[in-house]
């Protein structure tokens, strides 16, 4: 039997002990790569989910926008802007600096449409409503109100 002492020395004599570090080296590496593919996938999962979360964020910006301007049209209406002829055919609300709205209105003998584009950071939505307008009382009905594909 081997003391401690001769089995440090047969080791280190027939090249065992400079061999020994070698197996962790590609485990290690194998370790790492793993990590930073983990790293990285993560990285992109995060800026995805973030631009998804942020695109859903400027398209209901966008809507509400849209829902504005057309509101605003409806209320200029009521007003009796259609009546008197000054209701302008289009103009914009700016809401912030981000924010704006672009609205149109067409008077089509009593039925009058209005066209209101939200955009916010490069979305848009685009709200329509079609208002009937008595044009002895004044009266105002609104036949339909709500988003349209652009």
């Amino acid at each position: 039997m081997l003391d401690r002492k001769d089995f440090w020395k047969q080791e280190t004599g027939s090249g065992l002990r400079r061999k020994c570090g070698q197996a962790s080296l590609p485990v290690v590496l194998l370790i790492s790569g793993v990590l930073i593919i983990i790293a990285v996938v993560g990285a992109v999962i995060a800026v995805a989910l973030n631009n998804t979360v942020l695109n859903a964020r400027m398209s209901a910006k966008a809507l509400s926008a849209a829902e504005t301007g057309a509101n605003d049209a409806v209320t200029l209406i009521q007003r009796g802007c259609i009546l008197s002829n000054t209701c302008p055919s289009s103009y914009t609300i700016t809401i912030d600096s981000q924010t704006s709205a672009q609205v149109t209105i067409a008077n089509n003998s009593g039925i009058v449409t209005v066209n209101s584009i939200g955009s916010a950071a490069g979305r848009e939505s685009k709200i329509q409503a079609v208002l009937g307008v008595d044009s002895t009382t004044g009266l105002v009905n609104v036949r339909s109100f709500g988003e349209v594909p652009l």
